[in-house]
């Protein structure tokens, strides 16, 4: 499962084998506001505090988020940073 604030990644990752997204209106709950945002975000949020590991990737280009190692840490979930140069 991959999730991301960003529709653009979102649409570059989910026609690859294997690889599951959540269809739904993408906001940063920082930045945008509206139901479909917030339910959205929460769905997102439960499905990787029920994963067996997660993994939260980043770069100089990519924001260094804690949505998802707040969302592991929730259920105890192994956490993992991948930082790609």
């Amino acid at each position: 499962m991959v999730t991301s604030d960003s529709q653009k990644f979102i649409e570059s990752v989910q026609d690859i084998d294997f690889v599951f997204t959540i269809q739904g209106s993408i906001g940063h709950i920082g930045f945008s506001s509206g139901e479909s945002i917030a339910l959205k975000t929460c769905e997102d949020f439960y499905m990787i505090s029920q994963a067996r590991k997660v993994y939260m990737a980043y770069s100089e280009d990519m924001y260094r988020s804690c949505f998802a190692r707040d969302a592991a840490k929730t259920t105890d979930v192994c956490y993992e940073e991948l930082f790609f140069e």
